[in-house]
């Protein structure tokens, strides 16, 4: 075990939660993301016939506080879109939006990876792809320390991927702020929302800013 002290915890609480509920519901064949007054929504396809849908909601809200009914109106209000109809909600879950990072990442012959080292919130689908790049350097380093004798990449694990890790932490809080805060301004006020609808135009109006969210969307940095 890492003894008390060894590690510091870095943490932020975006203040809010995504419900994420799992229909029998026709998929459009693509994402959908939807930033409104009413907060966001987003609808991923699970197979041909399901979509899990995620909406933004109060942090300590519960099963109680989402009837299905509830869960279809706010799907409609938020897509703007009344031709969808109610369907079989076949599980629910609350997703609080949370990042954490504990450093350094490892402490003598232990050595943290994945959700043991960091969390994101799931706005920027990160999560795996960082568990996946801690595991490709620890595995080359262990490598390199069992066939050469040679402990440099070992010793460094944490050095070495701890920098990557906050690139990817600041855009998914990027990714979080943006897209919540355009919607419902009764988190964060009007500034934060007007401020946030700009950062989405620019996404559309400025080749560079767009090419710069594509490369940390695909993970290219």
């Amino acid at each position: 075990s890492i003894p008390d002290g060894v590690l510091t915890k870095y943490s932020h609480d975006f203040g809010y939660a995504w419900l994420a509920a799992l229909v029998e519901a026709p998929v459009t064949g693509h994402p959908i993301m939807g930033v409104s007054d009413h907060g966001f929504v987003a609808q991923l396809p699970r197979g041909p016939h399901r979509s899990r849908y995620y909406l933004q909601c109060a942090f300590s809200d519960g099963p109680a506080d989402w009837p299905d009914t509830r869960i279809w109106d706010e799907i409609r209000l938020r897509l703007c879109d009344n031709t969808i109809e109610n369907a079989v909600v076949h599980d629910k879950d609350f997703v609080p939006m949370r990042s954490v990072v504990y450093a350094p990442m490892q402490y003598r012959n232990l050595f943290l990876v994945g959700d043991a080292a960091h969390l994101l919130p799931p706005t920027g689908a990160k999560g795996m792809n960082l568990a996946l790049y801690d595991v490709d350097v620890l595995a080359q380093a262990l490598v390199r320390a069992a066939r050469d004798r040679d402990r440099a990449a070992l010793d460094a694990y944490s050095s070495t991927v701890l920098p990557h890790i906050w690139k990817y932490q600041e855009f998914s809080a990027w990714m979080t702020d943006t897209m919540h805060d355009a919607g419902d301004p009764t988190q964060n006020g009007t500034f934060r929302q007007m401020a946030a609808r700009a950062r989405l135009d620019n996404l559309f109006d400025s080749p560079t800013a767009a090419r710069l969210h594509s490369e940390y969307q695909r993970g290219l940095n």
